[in-house]
């Protein structure tokens, strides 16, 4: 189950606490891990011949959120699998890129290209 919620924050400070026990299973929490998030919205803007000058504000929030020992293991081995995946695609995606341009270096003039084109703007469709 998951719950949105809104912080009030005042010069930069967090008054939000979570209580001391597991935010799954309500255990007694035995660790925490850090929960960042940042945000900047636009406060003003000016336009002054060709440029303008554009003024933000920028907000970070910083949680604690507290972990039994299970859930602690849990989230780190999928923080893991995330960050292996991303690895995989991104090999996979450079590799595609590769052979791509390797095809239409050598095959640009039997008309490969355009269909390399036109199947690689249907893929990001």
């Amino acid at each position: 189950m998951s719950k949105k919620i809104r912080l009030p924050i005042n010069s930069g400070k967090n008054y939000f606490k979570f209580p001391d026990k597991c935010i799954y299973c309500g255990l007694p929490k035995e660790g925490t891990l850090k929960l960042k998030e940042g945000k900047s919205e636009e406060i003003g803007r000016q336009k002054k011949g060709k440029f303008a000058h554009i003024a933000y504000k920028s907000y970070d929030v910083e949680l604690d959120v507290p972990y039994c020992r299970k859930h602690i293991g849990e989230l780190k081995q999928n923080q893991k699998t995330i960050s292996t995946l991303f690895a995989i695609g991104f090999l996979i995606a450079l590799s595609v890129l590769f052979i791509f341009f390797k095809v239409v270096t050598v095959k640009f003039s039997k008309g490969y290209f355009y269909a390399l084109l036109i199947l690689g703007v249907l893929l990001f469709l």
